[in-house]
């Protein structure tokens, strides 16, 4: 009788968690609050309601590991696995990004606008209607392909999870982190596993032959740590050097041109058509140097590079202000720039073999080639860009 008292007081309490839980939640989402911290309000709940439990069995025939810990039907664990690849998506990825509500399995909420008010609505990504939904809730194409990856991922986990049998002895029992799969493991060592292409939400992914490795730690009583180390799978110091070594290449032009225009402006003797045109290409170099040394060192900050910090809070370009996108359209100007005065350059030479020793006094043309064409590329571009990719 006591068993049966106890059994439920705490089935009570559980349902009363999961509720407080769930109000929680939804109040967040109508202050606007993300997803993210909706998960991790769940997570750090999720013992206290039952969503892992340290009595799951090792392993059962016909049964998968999700992150949780839980053991659930492959049918249910590709559900729940999936639900969570597009929560764990960063929130630029979507228009509206729908959120992953603990107790209901493999289901997405949102919030749909009545009539004279707005409800929350759920969203099963089984159904080609709701699938259709989901799908519009992505930015672009490519964040709905990445979260197709993930899900055909985590559908292979299961099917290897079957596959291999029984769990040995003194091993961490393999499991579905979030991401990717987690094979039996040795107590006390550490897991090794290729970062998967689905996790470069803002590049590529490292070539073949050169991966890079996410870490699990296996205790040695057994157990899983929670966290999966993919701090690893950044290619931060990689693409920092890179971004030292092009801004050192601009200092170093600006070291050697800002001189020489100093010299063409200094000496009278020098101010003729021909010097007067090395002097507008100098100024063009020397205005790109500037233009993208800004631009790399000021909008993209370096410590963003950082995988755990490449968030919607930490990168100034994904929050895409008006200021970013100045500066990124200076970019391109400037490097036309560059580029319509070489052409200059080599038409006011050409002029010059072909009628020797008749040095071409006006240069209004190739002020205008030099300077105004490039305003007629760039302003398609941002055109383009506005239409159809203002918030990228």
């Amino acid at each position: 009788m006591k068993e049966t008292t106890a059994a439920t007081t705490t089935a009570f309490l559980q349902l009363i968690l999961r509720g407080f839980l769930l109000q929680s939640i939804l109040s967040r989402e109508s202050q606007g609050q993300s997803c993210y911290e909706q998960n991790e309000i769940f997570d750090m709940l999720a013992p206290l309601t039952g969503s892992t439990s340290s009595q799951t069995p090792r392993w059962s025939d016909g049964l998968c590991r999700n992150r949780h810990s839980q053991l659930l039907t492959k049918s249910d664990f590709y559900r729940d696995a999936c639900v969570q690849c597009y929560s764990f998506l960063p929130a630029t990825f979507f228009v509206r990004q729908l959120c992953y509500r603990p107790g209901d399995l493999g289901a997405l909420w949102g919030w749909q606008q009545t009539d004279n008010s707005t409800s929350p609505k759920r969203y099963d990504h089984r159904l080609e209607s709701d699938l259709a939904d989901v799908r519009e809730t992505f930015r672009e194409e490519r964040g709905f392909h990445m979260w197709t990856l993930c899900c055909e991922e985590a559908n292979k986990c299961c099917e290897r999870m079957l596959e291999n049998g029984n769990v040995s002895a003194n091993h961490c029992p393999r499991q579905w982190d979030g991401w990717q799969c987690i094979e039996d493991t040795p107590s006390g060592t550490t897991a090794l596993v290729v970062c998967p292409s689905h996790i470069y939400f803002y590049g590529d992914p490292p070539l073949e032959g050169c991966p890079s490795y996410a870490t699990k730690t296996c205790f040695s009583n057994a157990t899983w740590n929670s966290f999966t180390d993919y701090v690893t799978c950044g290619r931060s110091d990689t693409l920092r050097r890179k971004i030292y070594i092009h801004v050192a290449s601009f200092v170093v032009s600006l070291v050697f041109l800002v001189p020489a225009v100093f010299i063409f402006f200094s000496y009278k003797q020098l101010r003729v058509p021909r010097i007067t045109m090395h002097t507008n290409f100098f100024l063009s170099l020397i205005f790109n140097a500037i233009a993208f040394t800004l631009f790399k060192l000021l909008i993209i900050k370096l410590n963003a590079l950082e995988v755990g910090e490449s968030d919607e809070d930490n990168v100034i370009g994904n929050e895409n202000p008006l200021g970013c996108k100045l500066a990124l359209v200076l970019t391109k100007y400037t490097r036309t720039c560059t580029y319509m005065w070489m052409l200059c350059e080599a038409f006011y030479l050409h002029k010059l073999i072909v009628t020797s020793f008749a040095e071409e006094k006006r240069l209004f043309v190739y002020y205008l080639m030099g300077w105004a064409f490039p305003l007629i590329p760039v302003s398609i571009y941002s055109a383009i860009r506005i239409i159809w990719y203002d918030e990228q």
